[in-house]
């Protein structure tokens, strides 16, 4: 990832050949092909991996967003892997909503004949960010990503947390809200910070 991700323009990939492509710099508010994601903002400040000059001739105009990306790449290989993040790096216990966009972008690798998906979470220990939930849903969408997430979440919670479904539901609720009231005033893709969460503090009104 970083300055790789960009695809080549003037190489062809044999057969044999996998790549996976990484979300490392995805913007995680929204889904990855969703036009108001900072990722997809020609104006945001330059990533610290953006490739060096002298890679420019073999690929991609510039540094492309990662839904362009991941696009450019299914176009140039035979078949295309995606490693995704389902965990907050900056804080592993902290909130996380990626499962939010998670359903649009399995959807959206399904339309770029994506072949495989990795999904890296808390590797240190247990108790991240609803990780169980996360599993669930995105195994559910890997067999068929038409399924609906809302409802695949209100399946897994009704059976997993049974009588403290709707308070999870809940809390759901508020740190979606809180990401993408954070979204709104940021200049880099989406890492939930804890000065994020902190600002999400006065909602936690709603969870009563």
């Amino acid at each position: 990832y970083w300055w790789s991700f960009p695809a080549p323009q003037k190489l062809k990939l044999h057969p044999n050949v996998i790549v996976r492509a990484s979300t490392i710099h995805a913007d995680f508010a929204l889904p990855l092909d969703d036009p108001r994601t900072l990722s997809n903002d020609p104006r945001r400040p330059p990533d610290p991996g953006r490739p060096p000059a002298d890679c420019q001739p073999l690929c991609t105009d510039g540094w492309p967003s990662t839904a362009v990306g991941l696009a450019n790449w299914s176009r140039v290989a035979h078949k295309t892997y995606i490693w995704d993040y389902g965990v907050n790096f900056q804080q592993f216990l902290g909130p996380f909503p990626s499962w939010a966009a998670l359903g649009a972008n399995m959807r959206f690798f399904h339309r770029q004949n994506v072949h495989g998906l990795y999904r890296e979470c808390d590797a240190w220990g247990p108790g991240a960010e609803l990780v169980e939930l996360q599993d669930y849903l995105a195994s559910k969408l890997m067999f068929n990503v038409s399924r609906n997430e809302t409802e695949l979440i209100e399946e897994f919670c009704s059976a997993y947390y049974r009588k403290a479904a709707r308070h999870i539901m809940r809390y759901m609720d508020v740190m979606a809200g809180a990401m993408h009231a954070a979204a709104t005033n940021r200049s880099r893709p989406y890492f939930m910070s804890i000065g994020e969460v902190t600002g999400a503090l006065p909602m936690s009104s709603r969870l009563s």
